[in-house]
């Protein structure tokens, strides 16, 4: 460098744009079925395009780059399209929910916490026999008197009537209380894809405690990503894609709409500026997925410091406190709590900061009391600090 110069860094933060797709169809005739037509919000810019694809990925119609309209020929009826707005590469900026196309008007499936969409093509290598093999070793509800569970049954009736991939999953997943073994159908799924299969139910539950999956380019985490961009401008790409998957990872896992929680109740996210503390969150939800979703409490709370002496092993004193996981200032933290929080000694620094981090969301998010949040924990090894969005 000559004398004299001087050198600089500069932080750029790259956020991805991406185009809403709306997809609507033609009357029904009974020879010659439906077309659909894909339209993007704004403009294409670049090698944009739009794509028709089936529920396996196979591309159905390709229209021409730049197109802000674009309509297929006619459909197949019984088979599952959406549109997509990719690239040349085949990445994703933008999709439309999935449908499938019959003498009804179509209607998008409900995601049950995870695209089915995805889903059915992660699974294709098991097929509809396989995937009912592996529901029939997890855990799911059970009706009176039966030996194997709710959802084992639908995935029988579907598979026993001839019923696709795709239909067979969202069979599974209208049954109450399915969204951990549509969890745990995306882990056989990943299972598939690396030839190790995970058994079941020796390791029934997804652990929290692990960084969460890298969910399919072009799922949910896109669509809460820019969401919470939307909601907090401060955060960076990185930031919300992490927050996004983390979120719908571990509400999901509660058996709740994660898509729908993760996209409108304030989320604290503790994060790596307190690990020791972020780490007992993430334990405490292993034991106990529901206090994903907690209700602020206080600001006069009475029985602050109850679970000072009650840590098992007892804290140093000098170094580490006696944390509880939900936090004393919720409904679902304090001594008369039922199930009791958890407690952990960590890192007296860490318990503190976290303490001072959730204040400030608190406040800052104006929230009043009993009024419902969303805790997601994002694992230290993210290396992203303790965030919020209101």
């Amino acid at each position: 460098m000559p004398a004299g110069a001087v050198s600089s860094q500069v932080q750029v933060d790259i956020r991805r744009r991406t185009w809403p797709v709306t997809l609507t169809f033609s009357a029904y005739d009974q020879n010659l079925g439906r077309y659909a037509t894909a339209t993007v919000a704004e403009e294409l810019v670049g090698p944009l395009r739009i794509m028709f694809r089936e529920a396996d990925g196979d591309v159905e119609y390709t229209c021409f780059m730049g197109s802000e309209q674009c309509s297929t020929s006619w459909l197949t009826e019984g088979e599952s399209y959406r549109a997509t707005v990719e690239d040349i590469d085949g990445h994703v900026f933008g999709r439309s929910p999935l449908y499938t196309v019959g003498p009804d008007d179509p209607e998008p499936p409900t995601s049950y916490d995870a695209d089915l969409g995805d889903l059915s093509q992660m699974l294709a290598p098991l097929g509809v026999s396989g995937v009912c093999d592996a529901v029939l070793t997890m855990p799911g509800t059970h009706v009176a008197q039966s030996s194997v569970t709710d959802q084992w049954l639908a995935c029988d009736a579907a598979r026993t009537s001839g019923k696709s991939l795709l239909a067979t999953l969202a069979a599974i997943g209208a049954v109450a209380g399915s969204s951990q073994v549509i969890w745990l159908l995306y882990h056989r799924g990943l299972d598939a894809q690396t030839d190790t299969p995970t058994q079941y139910p020796n390791n029934p539950v997804p652990d929290p405690v692990r960084v969460p999956p890298v969910l399919p380019v072009g799922s949910a985490v896109a669509t809460l990503a820019e969401d919470l961009l939307e909601r907090n401008s401060a955060l960076t790409q990185k930031q919300a894609d992490t927050l996004a998957r983390t979120c719908l990872w571990l509400v999901a896992r509660a058996a709740l709409n994660a898509a729908q929680k993760c996209g409108s109740l304030p989320i604290f996210a503790s994060g790596s500026d307190v690990p020791e503390a972020t780490q007992h969150d993430l334990e405490g939800l292993t034991q106990t997925p529901s206090w994903i979703a907690l209700n602020y409490e206080g600001p006069n709370k009475p029985g602050a410091g109850w679970q000072t002496n009650l840590c098992n092993p007892p804290p140093d004193t000098l170094t580490q406190q006696c944390d509880e996981y939900p936090f004393f200032a919720t409904l679902q933290g304090g001594p008369n709590a039922s199930p009791a929080p958890d407690l952990k000694a960590i890192s007296k620094a860490d318990n503190q900061l976290q303490g001072s981090r959730y204040g400030n969301f608190v406040v800052a998010c104006g929230l009043a009391n009993a009024e419902p949040f969303l805790a997601i924990p994002i694992h230290p090894q993210a290396n992203i600090p303790t965030l919020r969005v209101c």
